[in-house]
């Protein structure tokens, strides 16, 4: 069974001809190399790729929609290479008009808000996809506010030993 939430929100303008709809595949995809997952929710997507579109209004964002429409226009032209991964790095990542939006995409998915100049949450995403943030994963705790594991869970070590990057 899929999940259908957010549904509506890919309704939403993105450039002058083009709704969220249209760019959302891309955007998944470009989400997953950046982040270095496969499996992203796409009910959480359809919630992140709306609060990204909306966040060029929002003073202090760290991007502007120029670049956001850049760099999933710049994804559709790599979306096809042989090594993504380099490709985005190279076309997207290592591009200073393009980086901020990168950072933000990946930020959001982090997060689950969009991030101010200083890297502090600037406006949060819809409540029901803050669990799905994958901080928790990465620092192998539970969401703040959220019911854990058990009582005293923290006294042990974390079940996946935390990595240096």
């Amino acid at each position: 069974m899929t999940d259908e939430r957010y549904q509506d929100l890919l309704d939403k303008p993105f450039d002058g001809s083009r709704r969220c709809r249209d760019v959302f595949p891309l955007f998944m995809k470009l989400s997953s190399v950046l982040v270095g997952r496969d499996d992203l929710p796409e009910w959480v997507g359809r919630a992140y790729l709306a609060l990204l579109a909306d966040g060029p209004s929002v003073p202090g964002t760290t991007y502007s929609r120029d670049e956001l429409v850049g760099l999933l226009d710049r994804f559709g032209t790599l979306h096809r290479a042989t090594d993504l991964r380099d490709a985005v790095q190279r076309c997207i990542v290592d591009d200073r008009r393009l980086a901020p939006a990168a950072r933000a995409v990946a930020y959001v998915w982090y997060s689950a808000s969009l991030p101010d100049e200083k890297g502090y949450p600037l406006r949060m995403a819809p409540a029901d996809t803050y669990a799905t943030g994958l901080i928790w994963e990465a620092i192998s705790a539970h969401p703040v506010g959220i019911t854990g594991p058990y009582f005293g869970h923290w006294a042990y070590p974390p079940p996946r030993p935390i990595e240096h990057p």
